[in-house]
């Protein structure tokens, strides 16, 4: 099933999650922008965010940002100065190699109708989160039904190094402690050289 190429409408979406404010004071957008970004890097697969490109405005962009930047795998755009991020998309959208594989994420009905256009595909910016939450969520859900895996053991018949340490740790005040572990071990060595022969005469 072929993947598709996620354009997002960054302002849009940021307004969707909530993330948006009715006023910026100084620093405030660059922070927002900073948080939608980092919600679609948590819920986003790696291969998601490498076919995902993610645009802004061009106005309040951070000073010295270069128009097109790479984070988490993701595209950054930020339109031109004096543009916009909806031509941006618009142009995203007429020239991209394979139209019907876009996903576009934007509740604006102009770049919706751009998308129809070249047969892409689109969905609200309010739906596409609820379908991201609600994604984490199962996955969150079905690893928590998973009971823990039992580390498979090879079973010797053989008491470790670590396991008489172990013992020594537990029952070191009990002086018969460290002579059953020290006669143990000296057991194990003997049974392990009577084992080698065996082999070498059967070998």
């Amino acid at each position: 099933m072929a993947q598709s190429y996620l354009i997002i409408d960054g302002y849009n979406l940021m307004h969707a999650a909530g993330m948006a404010r009715h006023k910026y004071g100084p620093g405030d957008l660059e922070r927002c922008r900073k948080r939608v970004l980092h919600f679609l890097s948590q819920h986003l697969s790696a291969a998601e965010r490498a076919r995902t490109t993610v645009v802004f405005d061009a106005a309040d962009a951070p000073p010295g940002f270069p128009r097109t930047a790479v984070l988490e795998q993701m595209e950054i755009l930020f339109a031109p100065r004096g543009g916009d991020a909806d031509t941006v998309i618009e142009e995203l959208i007429e020239q991209h190699f394979a139209p019907r594989q876009i996903r576009l994420v934007s509740s604006d009905h102009r770049l919706q109708k751009a998308a129809r256009r070249r047969r892409a595909k689109f969905v609200d910016s309010e739906l596409f989160v609820e379908q991201l939450e609600d994604r984490a969520a199962k996955r969150a859900d079905s690893a928590g039904r998973q009971e823990p895996a039992i580390p498979e053991q090879k079973v010797t018949g053989r008491t470790s190094r670590d396991e008489i340490a172990e013992w020594l740790e537990i029952f070191g005040d009990i002086p018969e402690a460290a002579e059953l572990a020290t006669d143990n071990e000296r057991l194990q060595n003997e049974l392990d050289a009577w084992a080698k022969e065996a082999e070498d005469e059967l070998g």
